[in-house]
């Protein structure tokens, strides 16, 4: 995805404490972000789109 749209990009790294939690919260992001390109190219789409 490139461009801002206000999403902020200083994600804070644990250095090694609570990894799974950190995982956890990137996997969301990403799946956050294939669902807002999807939305963008064809809202009617993406509404039946399935995402990881």
């Amino acid at each position: 995805m490139t461009g801002n749209r206000n999403f902020s990009t200083n994600l804070p790294f644990s250095g090694g404490k609570n990894w799974d939690r950190c995982v956890k919260q990137m996997k969301v992001i990403f799946v956050l972000q294939e669902i807002l390109e999807a939305f963008l190219e064809n809202p009617t789409d993406a509404c039946t789109k399935k995402f990881a």
